[in-house]
């Protein structure tokens, strides 16, 4: 499990998330113990809600259970995680829904800025700058895509995801300022590690921090079947 320091930049300026909505969260959740149990949150309804909101969060996948995972593009663990999940997403098992997060070092942004879809309002305005018509499958087609470059070309020496850290695409500052939000959402649960899982089971929620030990096939055929 990585240990990372959240860069947490004008949260009060940005005005993303107010500051009784990080506490209310805060106080919701029962902080594990055990870093590698699932651990019972609550219903915590304010994480759910910006969870569910995101919108630069992609889910991807068809069919089986689904996930949410924050993930750092140059977290190794993170990377780990991906790639015991893939053969799952590609056979029905798993639907994962992807929130990038950054926290190792500046490149882990325009890495994540680089990796996430546009917004549906990014989306329209990048089709009528260029003249385009991309649909919102496509976008998030391209940024699974995204995605799996940065892990299969992980440099494990280094620590660092195999994507481009300069950020050239449409709108590169909003992009930012996503993953500014998606950092805000993973403090405001008291969490500082990578891969981060969230799931629910009825109306309650579950975490695990970390890469499950039993690794990912084992621990979805345990916890969510």
């Amino acid at each position: 499990m990585k240990k990372i320091s959240l860069i947490i930049m004008g949260i009060s300026m940005l005005g993303i998330i107010p500051m009784s909505s990080s506490a209310s969260i805060m106080n919701e959740i029962i902080e594990a113990q055990n870093n590698q149990s699932s651990n019972y949150i609550g219903q915590s309804q304010n994480l759910i809600s910006m969870i569910n909101h995101d919108p630069s969060a992609f889910v991807v996948g068809s069919q089986g259970p689904l996930i949410t995972v924050f993930l750092d593009p140059n977290c190794v663990y993170c990377n780990l995680l991906i790639k015991q999940a893939l053969p799952l997403i590609d056979t029905g098992q798993l639907r994962m829904r992807v929130i990038m997060v950054a926290g190792l070092g500046r490149s882990s942004y325009y890495k994540a800025a680089n990796i996430i879809p546009y917004s549906m309002n990014q989306l329209i305005d990048y089709n009528n700058f260029f003249n385009r018509h991309i649909t919102e499958r496509q976008n998030i087609n391209a940024s699974w895509k995204h995605l799996l470059i940065n892990e299969q070309r992980f440099n494990y020496q280094n620590e660092r995801g195999g994507i481009s850290s300069i950020c050239t695409r449409f709108d590169s500052h909003r992009l930012i300022n996503e993953i500014q939000y998606n950092n805000q959402i993973l403090f405001s649960t008291h969490v500082t590690t990578t891969p981060y899982i969230v799931y629910q089971r009825g109306n309650v929620m579950y975490t695990v921090n970390g890469l499950p030990n039993e690794g990912m096939k084992n621990w979805v055929y345990k916890h969510l079947n």
